[in-house]
């Protein structure tokens, strides 16, 4: 199984216009080609980047029980598949993750990036919120199963979190798929 996320038109649009839109659109192709099942997911960040922290946390709450809701079809033994960071990033994912764990589920994450390099180090974020980014990754990266990264750099950044070589996958590649090839 892999989690299909849908995105309105407008985020659409604005994912297109940098790699990450592509590593995901050609990671969706490749589970298609290969015959998976998929999840799908409608991400609606805009619903949870607005609004005062009483409805903010209602988005959160609401998006784990649809997470949940979705996911109760898998059995044990089952893979999911997580594109990460997820555009529906909520933050009991950390959770959510160890309740698949605890039903013997497998999550593999295919890292297109980590907000604790983006959003975590950038000076403009209050120091609040870095900590609360930072705690919500690593608890999230904590209960895969397996890691994918495209370079050496995410390996060692995610080793310098004592996450084991075992567990992490490098591909050392960028595109997943080149046109004409």
């Amino acid at each position: 199984y892999y989690i299909r996320e849908l995105l309105s038109e407008t985020k659409e649009k604005e994912r297109e216009k940098h790699a990450g839109g592509k590593a995901r659109k050609d990671v969706n192709e490749l589970f298609e080609r290969e015959g998976m099942k998929h999840i799908d997911f409608y991400a609606n960040d805009e619903a949870r980047e607005k609004g005062k922290l009483f409805q903010k946390m209602i988005y959160h709450l609401f998006s784990l029980r649809c997470w949940m809701k979705k996911t109760k079809r898998l059995k044990k033994g089952d893979t999911l598949y997580v594109q990460f960071p997820t555009a529906d990033h909520f933050i009991f994912q950390g959770l959510f993750f160890g309740w698949l764990r605890m039903r013997k589920i497998h999550i593999v994450l295919l890292i297109h990036d980590l907000m604790l390099l983006r959003e975590a180090l950038r000076k403009d974020k209050s120091i609040k919120e870095r900590i609360r980014l930072w705690l919500e990754e690593k608890i999230t990266l904590k209960q895969c199963s397996y890691m994918i990264v495209h370079n050496d750099r995410m390996e060692r950044y995610l080793r310098n979190m004592h996450i084991g070589r075992n567990k992490i996958v490098n591909l050392r590649i960028f595109d997943y798929l080149i046109p004409g090839w």
